[in-house]
Order: structure tokens, then sequence, then C-alpha cells
């Protein structure tokens, strides 16, 4: 009887330390980097995904120029392929001039002040702010004199946020606490491109706990 009490105890003890390491034992900083690390993995991922699209000009060119006069493979396969792409959180936008010739969906436009910046010849990357959030711009210059730009969202972001319009980092199913915001100002936690530019920074107004983590504690407390 007694050993059953004295393992009793030192269960509870065992689970009080790990739940007491677990809250105490991760400090906001850490959690930043993780934050971090995962808002650059989805950004790269998409990153991935739009400079491989840019590079494949045949297909580019297939849907400036239409696809009607196409083999009925070639326009199956091409419909597909823009059906996949349409569902995608970026958007990618083919300009002549001022003149919007494609766009993959309505995520993101440029506004007009951006696509005036964007006509100087040159391959360019930025962070840009708009009014449904933050974004990473890829502009590309096209071999005709269009441009292509691709807007990648890293943190959606509304005047009037509500339940189908949520302010929230764009990560792989995972939630980034509403106490981390994104700032110009350098921190020791960078959102990086895939080619290693930072293009903003991350620092929060609270713990920063992630939900899953302070669920876990609680569950092991309660154990």
């Amino acid at each position: 009887m007694k050993k059953r009490i004295y393992y009793a105890i030192g269960a509870i003890i065992l689970f009080f330390s790990v739940g007491a390491l677990l809250d105490f034992g991760i400090s906001k900083e850490d959690h930043l980097a993780t934050y971090s690390n995962r808002i650059e993995r989805s950004l790269h991922k998409k990153e991935s995904e739009v400079y491989s699209m840019l590079s494949d000009t045949g297909f580019i060119y297939r849907q400036l120029r239409g696809i009607n006069n196409l083999p009925s493979t070639q326009q199956e396969a091409d419909l597909k392929r823009l059906l996949q792409l349409t569902s995608k959180k970026y958007n990618l936008t083919i300009y002549e001039g001022d003149s919007l010739l494609f766009w993959l969906n309505n995520s993101a436009f440029l506004d007009s002040v951006s696509l005036v910046r964007m006509q100087p010849p040159g391959d360019h990357k930025e962070l840009l702010q708009l009014p449904n959030g933050y974004f990473e711009l890829i502009k590309k210059d096209m071999a005709d004199g269009k441009i292509a730009v691709g807007l990648l969202p890293i943190k959606r972001e509304y005047a009037k946020e509500s339940e189908f319009l949520p302010n929230e980092f764009e990560t792989e199913d995972f939630k980034i606490p509403r106490d981390v915001v994104l700032q110009s100002k350098e921190t020791a936690f960078p959102i990086k491109s895939m080619y290693g530019k930072a293009l903003v920074w991350l620092d929060s107004t609270g713990p920063a706990k992630d939900i899953k983590h302070l669920q876990l504690v609680f569950l092991i407390y309660v154990l």
C-alpha cells in the first residue's frame, strides 16, 4: 500500500516538474524563433511554386494568347493546371504598362502607386503592405516588355476583421498567437526569403505562447 502511495506521489512530482519545465523553461524568444521558422517554411514553399511557374514561359504565353487554337489534350492539361493554381493563396499577375493581362485569383493586386514603381526595368523583391495584409512582392521582367508580379501573403490583416476575414499569419496549419506582430525594425527573428533576404521581423506584445503548448501544459498540470 505504501509503495503505491510513493509511486503516486512520484508520478505527481514528475508530471508537475514536466509541466513546470514546459511552462517556464521555454522563453518568449524560443517561441518567436519557432514562429519565424514556421512562417519562412510556408513562404519558401510559395516562392518555389511562383518561381517554377515564372520559369514555364510556354504555359504563361499560352494563357496570354488564349488556348482555343491548341490541341484538345493541351487545352485540357492547361485548364486543369490553371484550375489548381487559382486556388493558391498567392496571386501571380502579368502587366503590360498599366494594363492587367493575366491573374490567377483575386487574393491580392498591386495598388496604382506600386504598379508605377514596378515599371522601370529590373527584377525586384520587397515587403508590400496592402489593404488586406503584408505580402512579399516578387517582380520579374519578361522578354517582350511585360512584367510578372507575384504577391505572396505573409500575414493577412484587415481594417475590419471578421470571422471570414481573420487577421492571421500564413502558415501551414499552424496558428501564430495574436500578440505576435510584424515590424520593420530589426529584431533577432527575421522573416527571410528563400534567397536569404530579410523582408520583415517578428516581435511580440505579450508572452507569445503557442495555444497548443498552453493546452499541453494545462493537461499535464491537471493530470
